[in-house]
Protein backbone atom coordinates (compact mmCIF):
# COMPACT_ATOMS: atom_id res chain seq x y z
CA UNK A 1 0.00 0.00 0.00
CA UNK A 2 2.81 2.35 0.86
CA UNK A 3 4.58 1.77 -2.46
CA UNK A 4 1.27 2.23 -4.27
CA UNK A 5 0.77 5.55 -2.51
CA UNK A 6 4.19 6.74 -3.63
CA UNK A 7 3.62 5.59 -7.21
CA UNK A 8 0.26 7.35 -7.46
CA UNK A 9 1.78 10.49 -5.96
CA UNK A 10 4.54 10.46 -8.55
CA UNK A 11 2.08 9.96 -11.43
CA UNK A 12 -0.09 12.84 -10.22
CA UNK A 13 2.97 15.07 -10.12
CA UNK A 14 3.84 14.21 -13.70
CA UNK A 15 0.28 14.62 -14.95
CA UNK A 16 0.21 18.06 -13.43
CA UNK A 17 3.22 19.04 -15.49
CA UNK A 18 1.40 18.11 -18.68
CA UNK A 19 -0.90 21.10 -18.30
CA UNK A 20 1.34 23.76 -16.77
CA UNK A 21 4.90 24.98 -17.12
CA UNK A 22 4.87 26.16 -13.49
CA UNK A 23 3.52 24.35 -10.46
CA UNK A 24 3.62 26.31 -7.17
CA UNK A 25 4.50 24.55 -3.95
CA UNK A 26 1.63 23.81 -1.56
CA UNK A 27 0.86 26.68 0.81
CA UNK A 28 0.54 26.22 4.55
CA UNK A 29 -2.64 27.37 6.26
CA UNK A 30 -0.67 29.78 8.40
CA UNK A 31 1.03 31.39 5.41
CA UNK A 32 1.10 35.20 5.38
CA UNK A 33 1.45 36.51 1.83
CA UNK A 34 3.62 39.47 0.91
CA UNK A 35 1.91 42.82 0.38
CA UNK A 36 5.01 44.12 -1.41
CA UNK A 37 5.68 41.52 -4.11
CA UNK A 38 3.31 39.96 -6.62
CA UNK A 39 4.54 37.10 -8.79
CA UNK A 40 2.61 35.78 -11.78
CA UNK A 41 3.05 33.53 -14.77
CA UNK A 42 0.52 33.23 -17.60
CA UNK A 43 -1.77 35.48 -15.52
CA UNK A 44 -1.69 32.98 -12.65
CA UNK A 45 -0.55 34.25 -9.26
CA UNK A 46 2.23 32.45 -7.39
CA UNK A 47 2.02 32.74 -3.61
CA UNK A 48 4.81 34.73 -1.94
CA UNK A 49 5.28 33.83 1.73
CA UNK A 50 6.44 36.34 4.34
CA UNK A 51 8.75 35.50 7.21
CA UNK A 52 10.04 37.81 9.91
CA UNK A 53 13.63 38.88 9.41
CA UNK A 54 15.87 40.19 12.16
CA UNK A 55 15.87 43.66 10.62
CA UNK A 56 12.47 43.49 8.93
CA UNK A 57 10.63 41.07 6.66
CA UNK A 58 11.65 38.71 3.87
CA UNK A 59 9.50 36.89 1.34
CA UNK A 60 10.00 33.81 -0.78
CA UNK A 61 8.25 31.88 -3.52
CA UNK A 62 8.80 28.25 -4.51
CA UNK A 63 7.65 26.52 -7.66
CA UNK A 64 8.52 23.82 -10.18
CA UNK A 65 9.24 24.38 -13.86
CA UNK A 66 9.17 21.78 -16.63
CA UNK A 67 9.99 24.06 -19.56
CA UNK A 68 11.32 27.54 -20.21
CA UNK A 69 8.85 30.06 -18.88
CA UNK A 70 8.66 33.72 -17.87
CA UNK A 71 7.68 35.09 -14.50
CA UNK A 72 6.66 38.69 -13.87
CA UNK A 73 7.47 40.20 -10.48
CA UNK A 74 5.81 43.44 -9.45
CA UNK A 75 7.08 45.40 -6.45
CA UNK A 76 4.55 47.78 -4.92
CA UNK A 77 7.29 49.95 -3.42
CA UNK A 78 10.04 49.72 -6.05
CA UNK A 79 11.26 52.72 -7.97
CA UNK A 80 13.07 50.76 -10.64
CA UNK A 81 16.18 49.67 -8.74
CA UNK A 82 16.49 45.89 -8.89
CA UNK A 83 19.50 43.83 -7.88
CA UNK A 84 19.38 40.15 -8.88
CA UNK A 85 21.76 37.49 -7.56
CA UNK A 86 21.42 33.88 -8.69
CA UNK A 87 23.23 30.57 -8.37
CA UNK A 88 22.85 29.98 -12.11
CA UNK A 89 22.71 32.71 -14.78
CA UNK A 90 19.23 34.06 -15.54
CA UNK A 91 17.80 36.38 -18.18
CA UNK A 92 15.75 39.30 -16.92
CA UNK A 93 14.38 42.67 -18.04
CA UNK A 94 13.65 45.59 -15.71
CA UNK A 95 10.52 47.61 -16.52
CA UNK A 96 10.20 50.18 -13.74
CA UNK A 97 8.58 48.45 -10.78
CA UNK A 98 8.33 45.17 -12.73
CA UNK A 99 10.93 42.51 -13.36
CA UNK A 100 10.49 39.95 -16.13
CA UNK A 101 12.66 36.92 -15.49
CA UNK A 102 12.94 33.63 -17.40
CA UNK A 103 13.58 30.15 -16.02
CA UNK A 104 14.32 26.88 -17.78
CA UNK A 105 15.91 24.93 -14.93
CA UNK A 106 16.23 24.83 -11.18
CA UNK A 107 17.75 27.94 -9.62
CA UNK A 108 17.99 30.05 -6.48
CA UNK A 109 17.58 33.81 -6.75
CA UNK A 110 17.83 36.68 -4.28
CA UNK A 111 16.31 40.03 -5.25
CA UNK A 112 16.84 43.42 -3.61
CA UNK A 113 14.73 46.45 -4.52
CA UNK A 114 14.14 49.91 -3.06
CA UNK A 115 12.09 48.32 -0.30
CA UNK A 116 13.65 46.66 2.75
CA UNK A 117 11.77 43.44 2.01
CA UNK A 118 14.11 40.95 0.34
CA UNK A 119 12.62 38.44 -2.12
CA UNK A 120 13.89 34.89 -2.66
CA UNK A 121 12.78 32.68 -5.53
CA UNK A 122 13.48 28.95 -5.39
CA UNK A 123 12.88 27.09 -8.64
CA UNK A 124 12.92 23.30 -8.82
CA UNK A 125 12.85 21.16 -11.94
CA UNK A 126 10.15 18.66 -12.87
CA UNK A 127 12.60 15.82 -12.33
CA UNK A 128 13.24 16.95 -8.77
CA UNK A 129 9.51 17.17 -8.07
CA UNK A 130 8.88 13.62 -9.21
CA UNK A 131 11.84 12.25 -7.27
CA UNK A 132 11.04 9.31 -5.03
CA UNK A 133 13.64 8.06 -2.55
CA UNK A 134 15.88 5.46 -4.17
CA UNK A 135 16.08 3.44 -0.97
CA UNK A 136 13.94 0.30 -1.34
CA UNK A 137 12.71 0.54 2.25
CA UNK A 138 10.27 3.45 2.47
CA UNK A 139 8.22 4.00 5.62
CA UNK A 140 5.54 6.67 5.98
CA UNK A 141 5.57 8.59 9.26
CA UNK A 142 1.77 8.35 9.15
CA UNK A 143 2.01 4.58 9.67
CA UNK A 144 3.46 5.29 13.11
CA UNK A 145 0.37 7.19 14.24
CA UNK A 146 1.93 10.60 13.71
CA UNK A 147 -0.67 13.18 12.69
CA UNK A 148 0.56 16.47 11.22
CA UNK A 149 -1.21 19.76 11.70
CA UNK A 150 -1.86 19.46 15.44
CA UNK A 151 -0.46 21.43 18.38
CA UNK A 152 0.96 18.26 19.91
CA UNK A 153 4.74 18.13 20.20
CA UNK A 154 5.68 15.01 18.24
CA UNK A 155 9.26 14.50 19.44
CA UNK A 156 8.56 11.13 21.09
CA UNK A 157 6.52 9.75 18.18
CA UNK A 158 8.96 10.86 15.49
CA UNK A 159 11.91 9.52 17.48
CA UNK A 160 10.13 6.20 17.90
CA UNK A 161 9.61 5.99 14.12
CA UNK A 162 13.29 6.74 13.49
CA UNK A 163 14.34 4.08 15.99
CA UNK A 164 12.04 1.47 14.43
CA UNK A 165 13.36 2.18 10.92
CA UNK A 166 16.92 1.88 12.25
CA UNK A 167 16.09 -1.44 13.94
CA UNK A 168 14.91 -2.80 10.58
CA UNK A 169 18.28 -2.11 9.00
CA UNK A 170 17.54 1.45 7.94
CA UNK A 171 15.48 3.04 5.20
CA UNK A 172 13.69 6.24 4.26
CA UNK A 173 11.15 7.79 6.61
CA UNK A 174 8.70 9.76 4.46
CA UNK A 175 6.96 12.89 5.77
CA UNK A 176 3.96 13.72 3.52
CA UNK A 177 2.65 17.29 3.31
CA UNK A 178 1.75 18.79 6.68
CA UNK A 179 3.30 20.51 9.69
CA UNK A 180 5.09 18.34 12.27
CA UNK A 181 5.87 20.13 15.54
CA UNK A 182 8.80 18.70 17.43
CA UNK A 183 11.70 19.30 19.76
CA UNK A 184 15.07 17.59 19.36
CA UNK A 185 15.12 14.39 17.29
CA UNK A 186 18.18 12.19 16.71
CA UNK A 187 18.80 10.54 13.35
CA UNK A 188 20.29 7.04 13.40
CA UNK A 189 22.69 5.32 11.01
CA UNK A 190 21.20 4.26 7.65
CA UNK A 191 18.07 6.37 8.23
CA UNK A 192 17.06 9.12 5.80
CA UNK A 193 14.28 11.62 6.39
CA UNK A 194 12.39 12.50 3.21
CA UNK A 195 10.36 15.71 3.42
CA UNK A 196 7.83 15.86 0.60
CA UNK A 197 6.74 19.18 -0.92
CA UNK A 198 4.44 20.83 1.60
CA UNK A 199 5.99 19.02 4.58
CA UNK A 200 7.48 21.13 7.35
CA UNK A 201 9.41 20.08 10.43
CA UNK A 202 8.32 22.85 12.80
CA UNK A 203 10.54 23.45 15.83
CA UNK A 204 8.95 23.72 19.23
CA UNK A 205 9.43 27.14 20.83
CA UNK A 206 9.56 25.70 24.35
CA UNK A 207 13.12 25.22 25.56
CA UNK A 208 12.15 22.22 27.70
CA UNK A 209 11.84 20.26 24.42
CA UNK A 210 15.60 20.59 23.80
CA UNK A 211 18.20 18.55 25.72
CA UNK A 212 21.09 20.84 26.64
CA UNK A 213 24.86 20.36 26.46
CA UNK A 214 27.05 22.71 28.45
CA UNK A 215 30.45 23.82 27.25
CA UNK A 216 32.59 26.81 26.36
CA UNK A 217 33.12 28.87 23.24
CA UNK A 218 36.53 29.42 21.67
CA UNK A 219 36.92 32.60 23.72
CA UNK A 220 36.26 30.67 26.95
CA UNK A 221 32.77 31.94 27.72
CA UNK A 222 30.07 29.54 28.92
CA UNK A 223 27.73 28.21 26.22
CA UNK A 224 24.58 26.07 26.13
CA UNK A 225 24.37 23.88 23.01
CA UNK A 226 21.03 22.67 21.66
CA UNK A 227 19.72 21.53 18.29
CA UNK A 228 16.53 20.55 16.47
CA UNK A 229 17.88 17.68 14.34
CA UNK A 230 20.96 15.84 15.60
CA UNK A 231 23.27 13.42 13.82
CA UNK A 232 25.65 12.08 16.49
CA UNK A 233 28.14 9.23 15.80
CA UNK A 234 26.07 8.32 12.73
CA UNK A 235 27.09 6.87 9.35
CA UNK A 236 25.22 6.70 6.04
CA UNK A 237 22.23 8.89 6.86
CA UNK A 238 20.67 12.17 5.78
CA UNK A 239 17.77 14.43 4.94
CA UNK A 240 16.27 14.71 1.45
CA UNK A 241 13.26 16.15 -0.32
CA UNK A 242 11.60 19.48 -1.04
CA UNK A 243 10.10 20.20 2.37
CA UNK A 244 11.05 22.74 5.02
CA UNK A 245 12.71 22.82 8.43
CA UNK A 246 11.58 25.84 10.46
CA UNK A 247 13.31 26.91 13.66
CA UNK A 248 10.47 29.21 14.71
CA UNK A 249 12.63 32.20 15.59
CA UNK A 250 10.87 35.53 15.96
CA UNK A 251 11.03 38.39 18.42
CA UNK A 252 8.65 37.09 21.07
CA UNK A 253 10.05 33.57 21.27
CA UNK A 254 13.54 34.97 21.81
CA UNK A 255 12.35 37.12 24.69
CA UNK A 256 10.13 34.54 26.32
CA UNK A 257 9.85 30.78 25.82
CA UNK A 258 13.28 30.22 24.23
CA UNK A 259 15.25 32.63 26.37
CA UNK A 260 18.79 31.42 27.05
CA UNK A 261 19.13 28.81 24.28
CA UNK A 262 19.91 29.03 20.57
CA UNK A 263 19.27 25.65 18.90
CA UNK A 264 20.93 24.73 15.63
CA UNK A 265 18.50 23.53 13.00
CA UNK A 266 20.90 20.72 12.09
CA UNK A 267 23.96 19.51 13.97
CA UNK A 268 26.20 16.82 12.48
CA UNK A 269 28.69 15.61 15.11
CA UNK A 270 31.28 12.82 14.88
CA UNK A 271 29.69 11.47 11.69
CA UNK A 272 30.74 9.92 8.40
CA UNK A 273 28.91 9.95 5.06
CA UNK A 274 25.98 12.27 5.77
CA UNK A 275 23.99 14.04 3.04
CA UNK A 276 21.54 16.95 3.16
CA UNK A 277 19.72 17.60 -0.11
CA UNK A 278 16.91 19.77 -1.42
CA UNK A 279 15.29 21.14 1.72
CA UNK A 280 14.58 24.72 2.77
CA UNK A 281 15.92 25.84 6.15
CA UNK A 282 14.40 28.92 7.80
CA UNK A 283 14.25 30.92 11.02
CA UNK A 284 17.06 29.26 12.98
CA UNK A 285 17.76 30.49 16.49
CA UNK A 286 21.48 29.76 16.47
CA UNK A 287 23.92 28.48 13.90
CA UNK A 288 21.78 27.09 11.15
CA UNK A 289 23.89 24.04 10.24
CA UNK A 290 26.91 22.94 12.29
CA UNK A 291 29.20 20.16 11.02
CA UNK A 292 31.58 19.13 13.81
CA UNK A 293 34.33 16.45 13.87
CA UNK A 294 32.88 14.81 10.77
CA UNK A 295 33.95 13.70 7.29
CA UNK A 296 32.48 12.78 3.92
CA UNK A 297 29.64 15.27 4.25
CA UNK A 298 27.70 16.38 1.17
CA UNK A 299 25.17 19.22 1.14
CA UNK A 300 23.44 20.19 -2.11
CA UNK A 301 20.46 22.11 -3.48
CA UNK A 302 19.98 23.77 -0.10
CA UNK A 303 17.96 26.91 0.55
CA UNK A 304 18.79 28.61 3.85
CA UNK A 305 17.14 31.86 4.97
CA UNK A 306 17.88 32.26 8.64
CA UNK A 307 18.04 35.52 10.56
CA UNK A 308 19.40 34.09 13.78
CA UNK A 309 23.14 33.61 13.42
CA UNK A 310 25.63 31.84 11.14
CA UNK A 311 24.38 30.09 8.04
CA UNK A 312 26.73 27.09 7.87
CA UNK A 313 29.74 26.24 10.06
CA UNK A 314 32.21 23.52 9.06
CA UNK A 315 34.16 22.89 12.26
CA UNK A 316 37.10 20.50 12.80
CA UNK A 317 35.91 18.52 9.76
CA UNK A 318 37.29 17.24 6.47
CA UNK A 319 36.11 15.98 3.07
CA UNK A 320 33.07 18.23 2.94
CA UNK A 321 31.38 19.27 -0.31
CA UNK A 322 28.68 21.93 -0.53
CA UNK A 323 27.15 22.82 -3.89
CA UNK A 324 24.15 24.62 -5.39
CA UNK A 325 23.16 26.57 -2.27
CA UNK A 326 21.74 29.93 -1.27
CA UNK A 327 22.62 31.00 2.26
CA UNK A 328 21.21 34.20 3.72
CA UNK A 329 22.04 34.90 7.36
CA UNK A 330 22.36 37.69 9.88
CA UNK A 331 25.81 36.59 11.02
CA UNK A 332 28.51 34.88 8.93
CA UNK A 333 27.10 32.97 5.96
CA UNK A 334 29.64 30.18 5.37
CA UNK A 335 32.44 29.54 7.84
CA UNK A 336 35.36 27.14 8.15
CA UNK A 337 36.65 26.99 11.71
CA UNK A 338 38.34 24.90 14.36
CA UNK A 339 36.82 25.44 17.79
CA UNK A 340 37.81 24.00 21.14
CA UNK A 341 35.17 22.06 23.03
CA UNK A 342 34.65 18.93 25.08
CA UNK A 343 34.26 16.63 22.06
CA UNK A 344 37.98 16.25 21.45
CA UNK A 345 41.18 18.05 20.46
CA UNK A 346 41.13 20.29 17.37
CA UNK A 347 41.35 18.50 14.03
CA UNK A 348 42.68 19.77 10.73
CA UNK A 349 40.13 21.30 8.38
CA UNK A 350 40.99 19.94 4.92
CA UNK A 351 39.51 18.90 1.58
CA UNK A 352 36.60 21.35 1.56
CA UNK A 353 34.68 22.41 -1.57
CA UNK A 354 32.05 25.13 -1.87
CA UNK A 355 30.80 25.80 -5.37
CA UNK A 356 27.78 27.38 -7.06
CA UNK A 357 26.44 29.54 -4.26
CA UNK A 358 24.78 32.85 -3.38
CA UNK A 359 25.78 34.28 0.00
CA UNK A 360 24.26 37.23 1.86
CA UNK A 361 24.84 38.64 5.34
CA UNK A 362 25.51 41.83 7.26
CA UNK A 363 28.75 40.27 8.58
CA UNK A 364 31.33 38.04 6.81
CA UNK A 365 30.05 36.06 3.84
CA UNK A 366 32.82 33.52 3.12
CA UNK A 367 35.08 33.18 6.12
CA UNK A 368 37.92 31.06 7.46
CA UNK A 369 38.17 31.66 11.23
CA UNK A 370 37.81 33.29 13.69
CA UNK A 371 38.43 30.12 15.74
CA UNK A 372 41.59 28.57 14.28
CA UNK A 373 42.88 26.02 16.79
CA UNK A 374 43.80 23.28 14.29
CA UNK A 375 47.38 22.79 13.15
CA UNK A 376 46.34 23.50 9.57
CA UNK A 377 43.37 24.47 7.41
CA UNK A 378 44.20 23.60 3.82
CA UNK A 379 43.23 22.21 0.41
CA UNK A 380 40.08 24.27 0.13
CA UNK A 381 38.28 25.29 -3.07
CA UNK A 382 35.71 28.06 -3.49
CA UNK A 383 34.22 28.45 -6.97
CA UNK A 384 31.32 30.22 -8.71
CA UNK A 385 30.07 32.30 -5.80
CA UNK A 386 27.97 35.47 -5.84
CA UNK A 387 28.09 37.74 -2.82
CA UNK A 388 24.75 39.56 -2.74
CA UNK A 389 25.82 41.73 0.19
CA UNK A 390 28.14 41.56 3.19
CA UNK A 391 30.48 43.49 5.43
CA UNK A 392 33.33 41.33 4.13
CA UNK A 393 33.28 38.92 1.17
CA UNK A 394 36.52 36.89 1.18
CA UNK A 395 37.52 36.84 4.83
CA UNK A 396 40.25 35.07 6.83
CA UNK A 397 40.73 35.76 10.52
CA UNK A 398 43.47 33.86 12.35
CA UNK A 399 43.25 34.30 16.12
CA UNK A 400 44.43 30.98 17.58
CA UNK A 401 47.49 29.96 15.60
CA UNK A 402 47.02 27.83 12.47
CA UNK A 403 48.51 27.68 9.00
CA UNK A 404 45.96 28.44 6.30
CA UNK A 405 47.33 27.24 2.96
CA UNK A 406 46.48 25.99 -0.50
CA UNK A 407 43.22 27.88 -0.88
CA UNK A 408 41.67 28.54 -4.31
CA UNK A 409 39.07 31.22 -5.04
CA UNK A 410 37.67 31.19 -8.58
CA UNK A 411 34.84 33.12 -10.26
CA UNK A 412 33.74 35.41 -7.42
CA UNK A 413 31.20 38.22 -7.96
CA UNK A 414 31.14 40.71 -5.09
CA UNK A 415 28.32 43.25 -4.61
CA UNK A 416 27.35 45.60 -1.81
CA UNK A 417 30.36 44.81 0.35
CA UNK A 418 32.66 46.98 2.47
CA UNK A 419 35.64 44.64 2.05
CA UNK A 420 36.29 42.48 -0.99
CA UNK A 421 39.26 40.87 0.76
CA UNK A 422 39.92 41.00 4.50
CA UNK A 423 42.68 38.73 5.77
CA UNK A 424 44.02 39.50 9.24
CA UNK A 425 46.31 37.55 11.59
CA UNK A 426 46.20 38.28 15.32
CA UNK A 427 47.41 36.47 18.44
CA UNK A 428 44.68 35.44 20.84
CA UNK A 429 45.79 31.88 21.65
CA UNK A 430 48.55 31.42 19.09
CA UNK A 431 50.31 32.89 16.06
CA UNK A 432 49.42 31.72 12.58
CA UNK A 433 50.25 32.10 8.89
CA UNK A 434 48.45 32.46 5.56
CA UNK A 435 50.24 31.16 2.46
CA UNK A 436 49.85 29.69 -1.02
CA UNK A 437 46.56 31.32 -1.98
CA UNK A 438 45.26 31.77 -5.55
CA UNK A 439 42.43 34.00 -6.69
CA UNK A 440 41.16 33.90 -10.28
CA UNK A 441 38.47 36.03 -11.90
CA UNK A 442 37.33 38.19 -8.99
CA UNK A 443 34.74 40.79 -10.03
CA UNK A 444 34.05 43.42 -7.36
CA UNK A 445 31.23 45.62 -8.64
CA UNK A 446 32.19 48.58 -6.45
CA UNK A 447 35.45 50.09 -5.23
CA UNK A 448 35.96 48.76 -1.72
CA UNK A 449 38.66 47.68 0.70
CA UNK A 450 41.42 45.12 0.30
CA UNK A 451 43.12 44.28 3.60
CA UNK A 452 46.09 41.89 3.87
CA UNK A 453 47.52 42.16 7.36
CA UNK A 454 50.00 39.66 8.76
CA UNK A 455 51.07 39.59 12.39
CA UNK A 456 54.86 40.07 12.27
CA UNK A 457 57.91 39.16 10.19
CA UNK A 458 57.61 35.50 11.19
CA UNK A 459 53.86 35.23 10.68
CA UNK A 460 53.20 36.58 7.22
CA UNK A 461 50.62 36.49 4.50
CA UNK A 462 52.71 35.25 1.60
CA UNK A 463 52.68 33.60 -1.82
CA UNK A 464 49.36 35.04 -2.96
CA UNK A 465 48.57 35.04 -6.70
CA UNK A 466 45.66 37.25 -7.81
CA UNK A 467 44.65 36.99 -11.47
CA UNK A 468 41.97 38.92 -13.36
CA UNK A 469 40.85 41.01 -10.40
CA UNK A 470 38.29 43.58 -11.50
CA UNK A 471 37.06 46.42 -9.31
CA UNK A 472 34.29 48.74 -10.49
CA UNK A 473 34.82 47.46 -14.03
CA UNK A 474 38.59 48.02 -14.10
CA UNK A 475 41.20 45.26 -14.15
CA UNK A 476 43.88 45.78 -11.51
CA UNK A 477 47.61 45.07 -11.53
CA UNK A 478 48.16 46.49 -8.03
CA UNK A 479 46.18 47.84 -5.09
CA UNK A 480 47.36 51.44 -5.36
CA UNK A 481 44.62 54.00 -4.95
CA UNK A 482 42.10 51.61 -3.43
CA UNK A 483 40.47 53.26 -0.40
CA UNK A 484 41.06 51.32 2.79
CA UNK A 485 43.89 49.31 1.22
CA UNK A 486 46.09 48.01 4.03
CA UNK A 487 48.96 45.63 3.30
CA UNK A 488 51.58 44.87 5.95
CA UNK A 489 53.66 41.87 6.92
CA UNK A 490 53.10 40.41 3.47
CA UNK A 491 55.46 38.74 1.03
CA UNK A 492 55.27 37.75 -2.64
CA UNK A 493 51.82 39.16 -3.46
CA UNK A 494 51.19 39.31 -7.23
CA UNK A 495 48.27 40.96 -9.03
CA UNK A 496 48.04 40.11 -12.74
CA UNK A 497 45.73 40.39 -15.73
Amino acid sequence: MRKLFLSVLSILFLLNFTYSQITPFPEFKSTVLSSVYKIESDNNLIGTQCIEWRSGVASYARFYVNDKTEVIITCAEAGGNWDVSSVKPVDYIIEGNRLRISFAESNKIMIHTDTKEVLYIFVESAEEKALIPDNKKVFSILDFGVKPGTEKILSFDIQNAIDVVASKGGGTLLFPAGIYKTGTISIKSKVFLYLAAGARIQASVNKTDYPQDFGKTGSGSEMIYTRLILFDHVTNAGIRGSGEIDGGRHTETIKESMSGILPNLIRIRNCDNISIEGVLLRRAFGWNTHVLFSENIEISNLKSICSGSDGMDIDNSKKVKISDVLISSHDDSFVLKSTTNRYGPPQNVTDIILNDAVLFTVKSALKIGTETNAEKMSDITFENITFAGSRGALVMYIRDGTTISDISYKNMTVKNSKHTIEWIIKNRNGKGKIQNITLNNIDSKEINNVILEGLDKSHLIKNVSINDFKMNGKLLNNFDGIPGNRNRFVENISVNF
